[in-house]
């Protein structure tokens, strides 16, 4: 989000973003989080895939459906209004993967048609990225160490990365990031 379109107050943390969600706030729990400074969500990305007609036979290809999906938790807590560290937050995403690609089906082993699916296959939990921040002077200066994947603050907001279902045709460079695309938050 643009610097000016920000409000920190008097805080050095920018805010938690708040996406939407099927459970908007149950129990009031998400509220209670939020005001201590801890943000949770648990995203769920699920893509069918099907060969509806009868690809060549004789090489031993099928028409057929398949499903994949991954599940992410990701957590984002702002340490300034947890334990009144100034400045500093923390920011964690694990991912699950699930699900059989359809692409063997119809003969093409090297583009996924789940765009989920992409190089890690099925993996009951990976890290995706943990890191900490620390921002001064209210966001006009950040600085940010750990596990922190290619693509996660700059072009990330750009529309062609990873919004459809072919990662043959991702804005994120796998063979570089050596992972599919980032997490929307």
């Amino acid at each position: 989000m643009p610097l000016g379109l920000l409000n920190f107050g008097k805080e050095q943390v920018p805010p938690i973003m708040v996406p939407e969600a099927v459970l908007i706030n149950p129990w009031g729990i998400k509220t209670w989080l939020q005001r201590k400074g801890i943000s949770i969500l648990v995203d769920n990305t699920n893509e069918f895939g099907a060969a509806l007609t009868s690809p060549t036979p004789e090489l031993g290809l099928k028409k057929g459906s398949s499903n994949t999906g991954q599940v992410g938790y990701l957590t984002n807590i702002d340490w300034e209004h947890l334990a009144r560290i100034g400045g500093f937050s923390t920011h964690t995403a694990i991912v699950s993967r699930y699900g059989i690609p359809a692409s063997p089906m119809f003969g093409d082993q090297l583009s996924h048609s789940q765009e989920i699916y992409g190089g890690g296959g099925n993996v009951v939990l990976h890290l995706v990225y943990f890191y900490g921040e620390e921002t001064l002077g209210h966001g006009r200066f950040d600085v940010a160490g750990g596990r922190i994947p290619l693509l996660l603050d700059f072009m990330a907001n750009f529309a062609v990365t990873c919004t459809f279902m072919n990662n043959a045709f991702c804005g994120n460079p796998n063979a570089i990031a050596d992972m599919t695309c980032p997490p929307e938050m």
